[in-house]
């Protein structure tokens, strides 16, 4: 009867390792994605936002953001993903006086990517396939395109 209670616990015990071992594989990062320069389109800093989403390198993603960290480190399962993102148009280049009472109104360049995707756990969102608007931003042609805000396209 003793023998049989140790392999329980045992048993038990490298279950318990080897799914937390599962968890914690699982919530890293799967890759690294270089942040974009200012040579960058704001068509290719869109992808490379996605990109660095989909490997959960979340400090490239929010270092792409000018909203400062708004992804934190999603454990579990729960990384929020985007697949499927296909760009749908690029507005050419506009001040931020063209988009008055926005968070994009400071700055000098504005350029808006409509994309359609597949989104996948993003808090307050459903899971599916939709149209979404990037707005990236920067002062001057010698800083990198960055993402001010985003929504329904």
């Amino acid at each position: 009867m003793q023998n049989t209670q140790v392999r329980v616990l045992v048993a038990a015990t490298v279950a318990l390792l080897l799914l937390t071992g599962g968890f914690v594989w699982w919530s890293m990062p799967r890759g690294s994605v270089a942040l974009p320069g200012p040579a960058t389109s704001p068509t290719d800093v869109v992808r490379a936002y996605v990109r660095a989403l989909d490997a959960r390198d979340y400090t490239t993603s929010n270092s792409i953001q000018t909203m400062g960290p708004d992804l934190e480190q999603h454990g579990w399962f729960g990384g929020p993903t985007i697949t499927h993102l296909k760009i749908t148009g690029a507005a050419p280049v506009a001040t931020g006086a063209d988009f008055p009472d926005s968070r994009v109104t400071r700055y000098r360049q504005v350029a808006v990517v409509d994309t359609d995707a597949v989104f996948h756990d993003w808090s307050g969102m459903q899971d599916g396939r939709q149209p979404w608007s990037y707005y990236l931003v920067r002062s001057s042609s010698t800083q990198p395109w960055r993402i001010a805000d985003w929504g329904q396209g």
